[in-house]
């Protein structure tokens, strides 16, 4: 007798026994070995309810290794909660709150500074930000295009 399970039909063709969905409790057939949910709905279920370390103290670590707190009921990662208080107002959206040392758990007002999003992605990138990008053409095809575009836009110009 083969250690296989048995299959709808009754055909010894299983490897993977019936588990119990972790979220809604119903039996079902996995896939795969580490599957824990029976479906994708409770799958994001399941995940929303265990975030990385929960319940270890104050706040938790986040999937990009923040630490998260909720204050009144309303989620926010605590570096920008942090900053908000020291300046007395919300931050834009625009406005990324800096880790100077580069340790996202370090949130010491003196480790964190404001900046603009395309600053903050220079010294994060460690690389010069190009707007844009490069694509190689002669000089005779950019004149072209740009000749192309200058009559385009007196076109628009004309049709006003």
């Amino acid at each position: 007798m083969s250690n296989k399970l048995l299959d709808t039909l009754g055909r010894r063709n299983r490897s993977i026994a019936d588990k119990t969905c972790e979220s809604c409790g119903k039996q079902f057939r996995p896939s795969k070995e580490i599957q824990r949910a029976c479906s994708r709905s409770c799958g994001y279920k399941i995940r929303k309810l265990t975030p990385y370390n929960k319940g270890k103290g104050k706040g938790w670590i986040n999937a990009k290794g923040y630490r998260e707190i909720k204050v009144n009921g309303i989620q926010y990662k605590e570096h920008r909660y942090i900053m908000e208080k020291h300046l007395g107002r919300k931050l834009l959206k625009s406005e990324d709150v800096h880790h100077v040392n580069g340790v996202k758990t370090d949130n010491r007002i003196s480790n964190l500074k404001v900046l603009d999003h395309g600053e903050h992605t220079v010294i994060t990138n460690n690389r010069p930000y190009k707007k844009g990008y490069k694509i190689k053409l002669t000089q005779k095809e950019r004149n072209r295009r740009s000749d192309h575009m200058k009559e385009m836009r007196n076109k628009a110009l004309e049709n006003q």
